[in-house]
């Protein structure tokens, strides 16, 4: 009987061995599971938290750009208000008196300027592309650029200088000369001023004469007169 029981309990004892290292790969397995789960939702909540980061660094930069382009719109108009006032100053130096060629070019130093100025007083009111109508551009070396239709327009398009190959400093002077002296010109003494081919001198002068004629001399009634031969092209 005692030998029975002892078997017994060595079966009751197995069998609690059993359940036990049942009971702990349960827990185990539990556990695992659980702090994957754990470990799933910390890394979903620290994406989120990146996320929420990241959107808000590109917000602090779209609102740093935005105040970066209105400052630099502001310093675009002071810089082309400044531009005109020089310019002003200048027109009026240079009809004080008659300058030579080369008190004129001190004024207008280089193509890249002639073509500062010619730019303001093509667009002198308001930018329009001729393709689209939009109002808003960028500058570039050929012109300004529609930022809507990307469409070029030279600063010597609709102007008396569209296809002249006279620099734009030659171009300046003769148009200058010519209206000081109310059209009363010298080709041959221009020409030897600018240092130019009297053939070539004589085309572009012959040109704006033409227009002067159009306008029956009134043209010189007007101190800003000059500036409709300019623009003819878009005034007619």
């Amino acid at each position: 009987m005692k030998k029975l029981l002892n078997e017994h309990l060595k079966t009751v004892l197995l069998l609690l061995s059993g359940l036990t290292y049942i009971v702990f790969l349960i827990v185990f397995f539990l556990k695992k599971r659980y702090l994957n789960r754990v470990k799933i939702k910390t890394s979903a909540i620290h994406e989120v938290e990146k996320g929420n980061l990241l959107d808000k660094e590109i917000q602090q930069k779209s609102e740093l750009c935005k105040i970066l382009n209105s400052k630099n719109s502001l310093l675009q108009e002071k810089i082309g208000q400044l531009e005109k006032e020089n310019f002003t100053y200048k027109e009026k130096v240079s009809y004080s008196s008659l300058l030579s060629f080369n008190e004129f070019i001190k004024l207008f130093p280089t193509e890249k300027y002639c073509l500062e100025v010619l730019d303001n007083l093509k667009w002198e009111h308001c930018y329009s592309c001729k393709k689209c109508g939009h109002h808003l551009y960028s500058k570039t070396d050929k012109g300004r650029r529609c930022k809507k239709c990307n469409y070029v327009e030279s600063e010597r398009i609709n102007t008396i200088f569209h296809r002249v190959k006279i620099p734009l400093q030659k171009s300046f002077y003769i148009l200058y000369f010519i209206f000081y002296n109310k059209n009363n010109v010298n080709v041959a003494l221009l020409a030897e001023n600018t240092e130019m081919r009297y053939n070539t001198c004589l085309c572009l002068v012959r040109k704006i004469q033409k227009i002067i004629e159009s306008h029956n001399d009134d043209i010189f009634l007007n101190p800003k007169g000059w500036k409709k031969i300019v623009l003819l092209d878009r005034l007619d």
